[in-house]
């Protein structure tokens, strides 16, 4: 009579035992659900902060490059009656431009300094204009202009700069990242570059901007460094 009635309540509370752990169950999931969730809020949290510093860092960096070039660029102008081109807008336009495209800023200054001597308003002998000496056809064609007619200002030093450094980068492509034919051909166009070499001709404004470069890069070293928090200063790898 006791196993009958013992084996009834245990049928009985059997259900509310598996209705206990069913709770219990889901109670335990809910918790590591919330928990992953937490980890997944503070690690994104954790992220953005860690980007949001890093672009602070980056924009922070760039400014203090900037300036130091724009003061850098102020004292060469002086070589170079006429010169007329904002010198700290010109170095913003550069460190920007440069980063992107990978290329040393004391480069194209140096082929700014051989095209327009820092001119905005240069005009060249074959239509040529603006800082880069940059024709408005490579223009629309190097930055893909939409439209054939379209007419771009490059007389603006971001504009000018911007093809120019367009032009650079599909010559150092083409030419295999190979320096002096890539100087050469922003002058003398690719297809003359590479008759000019098979017969063994040295291109003399490849050799000019690179005397001029190598100049800014040993001028560039004695450029004291903008005092920063901690005696640190940020530097951008190509200018050291």
């Amino acid at each position: 009579m006791k196993s009958r009635y013992a084996e009834h309540v245990f049928i009985r509370i059997l259900p509310a035992f598996r209705l206990l752990a069913r709770r219990l169950q889901l109670i335990r999931h809910m918790y590591f659900v919330r928990y992953e969730n937490r980890v997944f809020a503070w690690s994104t949290l954790f992220l953005i902060g860690f980007a949001s510093y890093s672009s602070g860092q980056s924009r922070w960096q760039e400014e203090q490059n900037s300036y130091r070039l724009g003061s850098f660029i102020e004292n060469r102008k002086a070589r170079f009656p006429g010169a007329e081109t904002d010198s700290h807008l010109l170095a913003k336009i550069l460190v920007r431009e440069s980063r992107r495209a990978q290329l040393d800023p004391l480069l194209l200054l140096s082929i700014i300094e051989t095209e327009s001597k820092y001119r905005s308003n240069a005009v060249g002998a074959h239509g040529e204009k603006g800082l880069m000496q940059v024709k408005p056809t490579t223009a629309r064609w190097i930055l893909k202009s939409p439209a054939r007619s379209e007419v771009l200002d490059l007389f603006d030093p971001a504009t000018n700069i911007s093809a120019g450094i367009a032009y650079l980068s599909w010559l150092q492509i083409r030419f295999g990242s190979d320096l002096d034919r890539s100087i050469a051909a922003y002058n003398a166009g690719a297809t003359r570059t590479r008759l000019l070499a098979r017969k063994g001709h040295k291109s003399f404004y490849s050799v000019l901007v690179q005397s001029r470069y190598r100049d800014l890069k040993r001028e560039w070293t004695q450029v004291p460094h903008l005092p920063a928090s901690n005696d640190q200063t940020p530097r951008l790898a190509f200018l050291r």
